[in-house]
């Protein structure tokens, strides 16, 4: 298994040796930079979510203001023009919530595309198996895409393996094999040649 994009190694779930069943979460790459696009993200929306609260209030007032105008006008106490200014403000607030409406459902849709990135980084068990190496896994390594991070081996492994001319004679097609691997010493793997 290899790194799925440049980034640092910020999780490792297995080691050497450890049994692994199929979709289990071996390691996390994450990138600095989808982090800090994320986090970047994250304060906009609060800085969104905060000014909308702020304009929704100041709107409310006006509107307030406004219902005051109106029945001071029907007294005669205030001029048109007081009833306009303050429907025109009122006007121009809504016109600004929508505005920040808008840009806050796109910077949430941003954070979840950004989210979901994250998880792009996440490498799961494609099989039950059991982890037979590993490049020495340091969490918060830097790894690239496509560097060796680990191998798995499932219980219907085919192994390749190099042999020397002399040991030909040893071996033949169909007949058992047995297997050692230097993560288990203490365990031998029967198999047969193909």
């Amino acid at each position: 298994l290899t790194s799925p994009k440049d980034g640092f190694l910020t999780q490792v779930f297995f080691k050497e040796g450890e049994t692994v069943r199929r979709g289990d979460l071996l390691y996390r790459v994450e990138s600095s930079e989808d982090q800090a696009r994320l986090q970047e993200s994250e304060f906009e929306i609060g800085t969104l979510q905060k000014e909308l609260a702020a304009i929704g209030f100041e709107a409310k007032m006006i509107s307030l203001k406004l219902e005051d105008a109106r029945e001071l006008k029907k007294l005669g106490s205030v001029r048109e023009r007081a009833v306009e200014e303050a429907s025109l403000i009122l006007n121009a607030k809504q016109a600004r919530i929508e505005s920040l409406l808008i840009k806050l459902e796109q910077a949430k849709v941003r954070e979840a595309f950004l989210t979901e990135n994250l998880s792009v980084g996440e490498v799961h068990a494609p099989f039950d198996g059991r982890v037979i190496s590993n490049a020495e896994l340091k969490e918060h390594a830097f790894v690239k895409e496509g560097e060796f991070l680990m191998t798995l081996a499932g219980k219907s492994s085919i192994m390749e393996f190099l042999l020397k001319e002399e040991d030909y004679s040893r071996i033949s097609i169909g007949g058992k094999a047995k297997i050692k691997f230097y993560a288990f010493p203490e365990k031998t793997y029967t198999g047969r040649v193909v």
